[in-house]
């Protein structure tokens, strides 16, 4: 006659049995959790950090991703609440920024800081003052205005390795060709200096402005390229190659933009903004390299283009993106205060487009969204998920 185990022998083997599973799959390789981290939203991508221990530090140690372009949209004028759009997987962030008042206008953004300048001038002529406000911790850091001699210009900013910005660059593009130069701001000391092209030779009116470590790059609206180094105070001409870059009439059908390892790209529309070349400045700083689907060099990205220096590039297909895609920010002719996205796909030659809810829209590099942003007041999961 067999033995019958009693109820307290069956719970103990089954406490055992689940605390043996809950071993296995609370340490997974850190590997395997940054995959499936990868294919999460931002919401879910919260909820696994809180599983377990494990599952929390591997996903504080996941390797950052330069992703997260997202549309900002401003959603009263007078307001601090904007809306951001991930127009692949329509996912929605309505974001609180206090300093996003108003009369302040948006210039530049970079994995999750953006920078704002205010529009009013204090007793002494100047702005305000410039802030920068990073979306994932809300940390700020004001600086003052370059002031009045900067107008109408593109900003940029350089970042340390832990992504806080190091310094604000402003090209000015001033009436008189003489008037145009460099204002380069220090975070840290929050000084700055101007710097004119050679003892003020001739700037032309510049198109894209791209700042990393210590070097400064304009790309004027021919395809001309300078190159300002901060620390030897120097600059560097790269002339505009005839064939590979035709002049054109309107300056935005040429672009620059900064991949995730730090190389200089440039975006060349065509005269349709259809026929899209793409380059990488070389090693050397004397020229450009084309980029081709038949050479297999570079085009495992896509590319998110806009106004006013707000464009950006993504490798591969994190975060929603596909790759070998362009997201073209324009309007729509003939109604020219109609906002749309051309989506341009490179593999093969197709073409969508996206009307956006809303106009005055602008990409913004939100970064590697690993978690909901404190600022958070409301939250649309993705349609994928």
């Amino acid at each position: 006659m067999g033995i019958t185990p009693n109820n307290s022998e069956i719970d103990n083997k089954s406490r055992m049995k689940e605390e043996d599973d809950e071993e296995r799959w609370s340490h997974l390789p850190a590997v395997l959790l940054w995959l499936i981290k990868d294919r999460l939203n931002i919401a879910d991508t919260t909820r696994l950090a809180l599983v377990c221990k494990h599952w929390e530090a591997s996903s504080l140690n996941c390797p950052s991703r330069s992703v997260g372009h997202w549309l900002m949209h401003r959603l009263t004028l007078l307001g601090t609440k904007c809306e951001f759009v991930n127009v692949s997987t329509m996912e929605k962030l309505t974001l609180d920024l206090p300093k996003f008042v108003d009369n302040t206008t948006f210039l530049f953004s970079r994995r999750g800081w953006l920078l704002f300048r205010s529009a009013g001038y204090d007793k002494g002529g100047r702005k305000c003052s410039l802030v920068l406000l990073n979306v994932h911790t809300n940390a700020k850091i004001i600086m003052p205005d370059p002031g009045r001699s900067v107008e109408g210009g593109i900003a940029s900013f350089s970042a340390m390795e832990d992504d806080t910005p190091q310094y604000v660059v402003f090209a000015n593009r001033s009436n008189t060709l003489k008037g145009r130069a460099l204002y380069i701001g220090d975070v840290n000391d929050k000084i700055w200096t101007k710097h004119s092209y050679e003892d003020g030779r001739i700037m032309e009116n510049i198109a894209s402005l791209v700042v990393t470590g210590h070097k400064v790059y304009l790309l004027d609206v021919e395809g001309g390229l300078l190159i300002f180094d901060t620390d030897k105070l120097s600059w560097q001409k790269v002339d505009r190659d005839e064939e590979q870059n035709p002049i054109y009439k309107k300056y935005y059908q040429i672009q620059m933009t900064e991949s995730e390892q730090g190389d200089i790209l440039m975006i060349d529309g065509g005269v349709d903004l259809k026929t899209y070349r793409f380059f990488r400045l070389n090693h050397n700083h004397t020229g450009w390299e084309e980029l081709s689907l038949k050479t297999g060099l570079g085009l495992d990205r896509s590319w998110f283009l806009g106004f006013q220096n707000n464009h950006f590039s993504v490798k591969d297909s994190y975060g929603g993106w596909g790759t070998n895609k362009v997201y073209q920010l324009t309007t729509n002719y003939p109604f020219l205060n109609k906002l749309i996205i051309n989506i341009h796909d490179l593999s093969s030659g197709s073409t969508q487009d996206y009307k956006p809810q809303h106009q005055h829209c602008v990409w913004v590099d939100l970064g590697w969204m690993h978690k909901v942003p404190p600022s958070c007041v409301f939250y649309v999961p993705s349609h994928q998920y």
